[in-house]
């Protein structure tokens, strides 16, 4: 009798960890590269992210990478972007709790010779990946505020600009998390 009672528990805590994994909706990334097909709340295990990140030990307050917990990781092995004749290398991270992606986020530097809005104008035409940009109020609402942010229910997806007239490089943030 004990025996039975065991297996019954344990097949209940199963059913209800299976039905809760399948009521997990997948948010899709408004960052666009041919080889990203991630969503949030995706594993970081899925066979289509498995070996595209790497753990990002200098963000990560663990001794090594934890799917149990709150973790983070990067890949930096995406396409180099093009601008104003120079290249630089964009780089993508992502924030995990229990091997599920809870956030994303995509960073590209590159040098503008200003920040009028004709070089913005050009730098945002050429940062085809962010998807977002192609939605003419929010491209308007970055050239105008460098800012954009949307919140539904669900998710905050931000896209930040960043320019500046010293030596440093401008660069955009785009980010997707769960609220």
């Amino acid at each position: 009798m004990l025996f039975w009672l065991f297996i019954g528990c344990t097949s209940t805590h199963n059913d209800k960890s299976v039905q809760e994994s399948i009521n997990i909706e997948l948010i899709p990334i408004n960052y666009n590269y041919e080889n990203l097909y991630l969503k949030i709340n995706s594993s970081l295990s899925d066979s289509t992210n498995k070996d595209f990140w790497s753990w990002d030990y200098l963000s990560s307050s663990n001794g090594m990478p934890d799917s149990t917990g709150i973790d983070y990781f990067k890949n930096l092995n995406q396409p180099v972007f093009w601008f104003n004749d120079e290249s630089t290398l964009p780089g993508l991270f992502a924030k995990t709790e229990g091997n599920r992606i809870i956030e994303f986020s995509a960073t590209t530097i590159f040098n503008l010779p200003d920040c009028s809005q004709k070089s913005i104008d050009a730098v945002l035409d050429a940062l085809t990946n962010y998807e977002l940009l192609n939605i003419p109020e929010v491209r308007k609402t970055v050239l105008e505020k460098r800012y954009f942010q949307i919140r539904n229910q669900k998710t905050i997806e931000t896209i930040q600009f960043e320019c500046t007239d010293e030596l440093s490089y401008d660069r955009i943030i785009y980010k997707i998390e769960l609220r």
